[in-house]
């Protein structure tokens, strides 16, 4: 499919091909033979993105070796090695020593691992140049997208580009420091009237994010960075200490964590369907291709098909291959629980995992670190209830990234012995599991790995969605 899709000349076929690849079925490996088939046969250039920093390098790395060793057509019949790199945040690059980092996206690399920004970045680097735009090296390359959905369903079309302005961020400082001494309304309207043609906006737009700052949630809006010193925003539950927001900026000045307010200005604003499209095809793989919505967005704005690779075990004569199916626990011997309140739906969660973790080892998902935090409070409150609390930080294990980021080698510890069972069988203890909770990042790209008869007899690991 893979291969017609590419090759065709037909100029009435889709220009996107997205395919729906299941978990543990080897996405990754299916998107680095992708790219390796569309510089070695198609002899163009392909653009990995995933919309996550960690598991882009993973994946990279795990197949540098094989790029390396990859040869590509050159010029006059020649072969030459193909080139692959890795694109990664300007403070990282300053302190790497291998050579395939880079800062932006390398036209002149056969493949090149990098995220959503970096494209945006490529195209606008392109869109300004004042003596003339052009766009024709996008025949020569191919997009390959891991998880559409996250990185086209779920972000914003459109995104701003902003940068610092001196000037501004001056007279924004001279603002929040009027605002922290009582906010004199004659010192600002003097502030208003000073000679820069955006200065009452700016005053304006100061004092807005002031008070709006009084609203941000810690541990939903932003978190404290140690090694900043300051409060850094979240963005899909992780923390973006790159990402500006003039709010955070008035919240760190009133708190002392800085002294000078920095404004940026809005240049232009970026649409990705229109960097996307630009590319002579993309290819995407995702767990999921979504709803019926969600495919005719992609159809009417990317021209895509569909299709979905089948299982391995699908493909095998006699396997063993079946289907999740859903399980029916709790006192109403139900599959999917709708609660009313918070309370409530922390009251379910402990009262399913604890019943499951007798037999099986569970995984809780909640939908961000806040949540994931709760949950770990809160299910090892009620371990004391069922005389664990000497042992309840060992029965209940955090995977959220607020414990990635704080302790690294805890999270690798946490995440190791989340499938192992609990008790000493030669003794005659009860063999018993742990519970498990993590946000959407340790839901997606981590492996859980269960090695145990007597799970897979009681159906296997469980997983609670949120």
């Amino acid at each position: 499919a893979f291969q017609r899709f590419c090759e065709t000349n037909d100029p009435e076929a889709p220009r996107t091909l997205i395919a729906q690849v299941g978990t543990g079925e080897g996405k990754s490996m299916i998107v680095a033979a992708l790219a390796i088939y569309v510089a070695t046969v198609l002899k163009k250039k392909a653009h990995v993105v995933c919309d996550d920093e960690t598991l882009l390098e993973r994946d990279f790395v795990t197949f540098k070796q094989l790029f390396d060793i990859i040869q590509v057509p050159g010029e006059g019949g020649s072969k030459r090695p193909l080139v692959s790199v890795l694109c990664v945040p300007e403070d990282r690059l300053s302190k790497a020593k291998e050579p395939f980092y880079r800062s932006r996206v390398d036209a002149s690399a056969d493949i090149c691992y990098c995220e959503a920004k970096h494209v945006q970045s490529h195209y606008a680097s392109i869109a300004k140049n004042a003596t003339s735009v052009d766009f024709s090296d996008y025949d020569n390359f191919v997009l390959i997208l891991d998880e559409v959905d996250a990185l086209v369903i779920d972000e914003e079309p459109n995104e701003a580009f902003v940068y610092p302005n001196e000037e501004l961020s001056k007279l924004a400082t001279e603002t929040a420091q009027v605002l922290a001494h009582g906010g004199s309304r004659t010192k600002l309207e003097e502030l208003k009237h000073r000679p820069l043609p955006a200065a009452e906006r700016v005053v304006r737009e100061v004092v807005s994010g002031w008070q709006r700052a009084k609203d941000l949630v810690s541990g939903e809006d932003y978190v404290f960075s140690k090694d900043l010193g300051k409060h850094c925003k979240l963005q899909s539950g992780r923390v973006n200490p790159k990402a500006w927001s003039l709010d955070l900026e008035c919240l760190n000045f009133e708190e002392g964590l800085q002294r000078e307010i920095l404004f940026q200005e809005r240049m232009f604003v970026m649409s990705r369907p229109r960097v996307f499209r630009r590319y002579n095809r993309i290819l995407g793989l995702s767990g999921s291709i979504g709803s019926e919505a969600e495919r005719k967005f992609l159809s009417d704005t990317y021209d895509a098909s569909f299709f979905e690779v089948p299982p391995f075990l699908k493909t095998c004569q006699g396997s063993p291959y079946h289907e999740a199916l859903p399980a029916k626990l709790g006192i109403e011997k139900k599959a999917e629980y709708v609660e009313h309140s918070p309370e409530k739906q922390s009251a379910r969660l402990a009262e399913l995992a604890w019943e499951a973790r007798e037999q099986v080892p569970v995984l809780v998902i909640a939908k961000d670190r806040a949540q994931a935090d709760s949950f770990v409070e809160y299910l090892r409150t009620t371990a004391s209830t069922r005389g664990l609390g000497g042992c309840s930080h060992d029965v209940v294990r955090s995977l959220s990234r607020t414990l990635y980021e704080a302790d690294p080698e805890q999270w690798k510890e946490n995440l190791n012995r989340s499938t192992m069972h609990m008790g000493d069988e030669s003794s005659g203890s009860t063999k018993t599991f742990r519970i498990t909770v993590t946000d959407a990042r340790g839901g997606r790209g981590v492996d859980y790995r269960v090695d145990d008869p007597d799970v897979d007899n009681h159906g296997g690991l469980l997983l609670i969605l949120t």
